[in-house]
């Protein structure tokens, strides 16, 4: 009272600050804020000094108050007829911006007409509103088909979904996590383990070996070091004889993945017959051991120089092991003794190890590969209503997907529960937004979440008619909404649900868009 009083001259000026301040709330605070609490106590107070200020100016004069008593001579009739202006008005199709100023225009024409009308006083014109408000009221609900049995199935059916996806997504999440444990436990096994690993597979390794008088001096060692190889050495063989022998062990079915060759020695380089080997082979991993002391003194480069041609064959250089080694040979200077034969069994050895050394890393890069392809199908659902509904039929189709419902019109939840998968580097690589008009997702809300996940694809089913747009090749917009008008039959009676045959069109739709 005393502040009343104390500023009973300038209550005009106070009002209508109180009610732009309301207002500017009401327009500018979305419940989205967490802020949004804050202001509804704000709002109430607001609200408390507005009926204080409102009972101060009723006695002053002015254009302002003038203009605000016939506001509030209204306000009951704007409470009655708003809602149903809205509702209509939304049925249009036409931009946000006509609407909001159609409902208002429309709104307060009603308004003052019904007032004046209810106000008058002929008594014929009040029946008449009375009458034209409440018979086709009546009709209406005469008309209207009972739809309460059919909404308390769909909350029970809702009920009932949800309670399953939370089921199978701890279950998705568990599993998830121990695949994921694996995984890693495998890779840096492997890392680890590299060299024991290939020199297990070099002792399991069905490896052939075909030679010379050199080769046949190492036959033991390579035998050591090679426990399930067949080797066949034989003094004077040349490539020729190399060939025959190749060629029947593979007609025979027994010519393994990797060869060994030594038949560099005795004849000269042919061309021809190294292609007529290389067919042989096909994609074989092939070991040629150059000579020392050959026949053809450049039967070492020109072979070289052939087997650039093919990614398979690997020089086992014993002649650059061998140099500056004259006591690894007899006085021949061809053939070794003692270490020279224990270095060349070693330099053979060395040789298939390097490669499968090379190879295994390769399988490596291809598990992550593979892995990864793997991750980049893996989709992660975000919706409400309307994702629990089409859940049974979605997850028949993708039984490995994450499954995350929002209930209320919660946009931060969804954004830090992304932020977090991201965060802990689980998040799916395909992320598909399912929202129905309970909930009211922008531009900007989408918009956030893609800035956040800027390598992953991401899939809005529109189904509410909203207009988005967006600058980003990974974000697909897929418009359902224009399924919905075709097909009246996928709506359920509340206008907001989707009926049995609107999810299957829908779960149609995201299969069809996924793929």
């Amino acid at each position: 009272n005393k502040l009343s009083n104390r500023f009973k001259n300038e209550s005009n000026e106070i009002f209508i600050i109180y009610l732009l301040s309301l207002l500017t709330i009401c327009l500018f605070i979305p419940k989205s804020q967490t802020i949004y609490p804050l202001f509804m106590i704000i709002s109430t107070f607001i609200s408390c000094r507005l009926i204080e200020y409102s009972i101060n100016i009723s006695s002053i004069k002015g254009t302002i108050t003038s203009f605000i008593k016939k506001l509030a001579s209204i306000t009951y009739e704007v409470y009655l007829i708003h809602f149903p202006v809205i509702y209509f008005i939304y049925k249009l199709k036409i931009v946000n911006s006509l609407r909001i100023v159609l409902i208002i225009v429309i709104t307060l024409i009603l308004s003052i007409l019904i007032h004046k009308l209810l106000n008058s006083k002929k008594n014929y014109l009040k029946l008449f509103i009375i009458l034209l408000i409440v018979l086709p009221g009546l009709y209406f609900i005469i008309i209207e088909k009972d739809s309460s049995k059919e909404i308390a199935l769909l909350e029970k059916s809702l009920k009932n979904k949800e309670d399953l996806m939370l089921k199978k997504n701890k279950e998705y999440l568990n599993n998830s996590k121990e695949e994921d444990s694996k995984w890693q436990a495998m890779l840096e096994d492997m890392s680890v383990k590299e060299d024991e690993a290939v020199k297990e597979r070099l002792k399991e390794m069905p490896i052939v070996g075909i030679g010379d008088s050199v080769f046949l001096d190492a036959v033991d060692l390579l035998y050591d070091k090679f426990p399930n190889g067949y080797f066949d050495g034989k003094v004077s063989r040349s490539l020729t004889g190399g060939l025959g022998i190749i060629r029947d062990l593979k007609d025979s079915g027994k010519l393994p993945h990797d060869v060994i060759l030594a038949l560099a020695i005795n004849g000269d380089y042919s061309d021809r017959k190294n292609r007529e080997l290389m067919d042989l082979m096909e994609d074989r991993e092939v070991y040629w051991i150059n000579a020392v002391g050959a026949d053809d003194p450049s039967f070492n480069e020109n072979f070289k120089s052939f087997a650039q041609e093919f990614p398979n064959i690997h020089i086992v250089d014993w002649e650059g092991k061998a140099k500056n080694h004259p006591e690894y040979f007899y006085a021949d200077g061809i053939h070794p003794k003692g270490e020279g034969i224990k270095a060349y069994a070693d330099v053979v050895y060395d040789t298939v190890y390097e490669n499968n050394i090379k190879l295994y890393r390769e399988e490596k890069e291809e598990l992550i590969k593979k892995k990864q392809e793997e991750e980049k199908k893996k989709i992660s659902f975000y919706g409400n209503d309307a994702l629990i509904n089409s859940y049974e039929l979605l997850h028949k189709k993708y039984k490995t997907a994450s499954y995350n419902t929002i209930t209320t019109n919660n946009y931060n939840k969804i954004y830090n529960d992304i932020k977090d998968k991201i965060d802990k580097n689980v998040l799916e690589y395909k992320i598909v937004f399912i929202f129905d008009n309970e909930i009211k997702m922008t531009d900007d809300d989408y918009q956030k979440i893609i800035d956040l996940c800027k390598d992953h694809e991401i899939y809005i089913f529109n189904i509410t008619g909203e207009k988005y747009k967006f600058d980003n090749n990974k974000v697909k917009v897929i418009d359902f909404s224009k399924e919905i008008k075709k097909h009246k039959e996928y709506m359920m009676i509340d206008n907001t649900h989707l009926s049995r045959e609107g999810n299957i069109a829908l779960v149609e739709k995201i299969e069809k868009n996924l793929s």
